[in-house]
C-alpha cells in the first residue's frame, strides 16, 4: 500500500473514533417524540384505567359478528354501565379490546375496512359518548400480531386485506 493511500485510510478511522468518543461522553440525544405532547397530559396524571377484554370468542363465543353483536345486545350491554364500573376504581379510561388476538379480531363498530368483521351497532361510538358525558377518555385497543389469525380453526383476520 502506497503512502497516499495510507493518508486517505488514516482520515477515515480517526473520524470514526471521534464520533464514537463523542456519543460515549455525551450519549444519545434524548427521545421527545409524541411523549411531551400536551395533548397527552391527562394520560400521564392518571392513576388507572379499565381494560375490558371482550370478543366474539369471549365466552360462550360466536363464529359470527351479527350473532355476537346479537347476544350483546340481547344481554343487555349498556356503555354507561362500563363508564360506572370504570369510575369505580378511580379510572381515568376505558380501553375496550374486542381487536385483539385469541377475542377474534372484530370491530365493535360499523367498518368498511375489509379483512375482520364489524358489528352494525357502534358500540364503540355509544362507549365514548357515554365516557365524555363523565369525564373518561376511551383509547381502542387493537392488535397487530396475526399470529392467532386463524384460532380455533376458522379465519378471524385476512391481515392483508386489513392492512
Amino acid at each position: 500500500m502506497g503512502r497516499r493511500s495510507r493518508r486517505r485510510l488514516g482520515a477515515w478511522p480517526a473520524a470514526v473514533l471521534s464520533l464514537v468518543a463523542t456519543l460515549a461522553l455525551t450519549g444519545p440525544a434524548p427521545a421527545r417524540a409524541d411523549v411531551v405532547n400536551p395533548r397527552q397530559q391527562w394520560l400521564r396524571d392518571s392513576q388507572a384505567g379499565l381494560f375490558p377484554h371482550w370478543g366474539m370468542r369471549t365466552s360462550p363465543g360466536y363464529t359470527s359478528c351479527s350473532d355476537w353483536e346479537k347476544a350483546v345486545t340481547d344481554g343487555g350491554w349498556k356503555a354507561d354501565y362500563w363508564v360506572a364500573e370504570a369510575k369505580k376504581p378511580h379510572a381515568s379510561s376505558l380501553v375496550p379490546a374486542s381487536f385483539h388476538s385469541r377475542l377474534g379480531y372484530a370491530r365493535a363498530r360499523p367498518s368498511a375496512v375489509p379483512g375482520s368483521c364489524s358489528t352494525k351497532r357502534d358500540f364503540l361510538g355509544e362507549l365514548i359518548e357515554a365516557a365524555n358525558a363523565k369525564g373518561l377518555k376511551v383509547m381502542l385497543y387493537m392488535t397487530d400480531d396475526p399470529q392467532w389469525r386463524a384460532e380455533g380453526g376458522q379465519e378471524w383476520l385476512d391481515s392483508a386485506a386489513h392492512s
